[in-house]
């Protein structure tokens, strides 16, 4: 019996590791001729830390032409 709860436990513990959760992204923005600050932008994400993590603007995906952003996935 305590064999089965022990699997049992290791299961649920195993499913719950990859569990959806939100997440920050948080960008602090400027323009790049200038370097003039604009307002920091703070995205919520739902989804796996993963996923968080490729949909975060930081990587270079949807920052228009001629700003920088500089974000951080909390």
């Amino acid at each position: 019996m305590k064999n089965v709860s022990l699997i049992c436990f290791v299961i649920a513990l195993i499913s719950l590791s990859s569990c959806k959760k939100d997440y920050t992204c948080t960008c602090e923005k400027k323009v790049t001729a200038t370097g003039a600050a604009l307002p920091t932008t703070a995205i919520t994400i739902n989804g796996t830390k993963k996923q968080a993590e490729e949909r975060c603007p930081a990587n270079g995906s949807g920052v228009p032409a001629g700003e920088t952003w500089t974000c951080n996935l909390k």
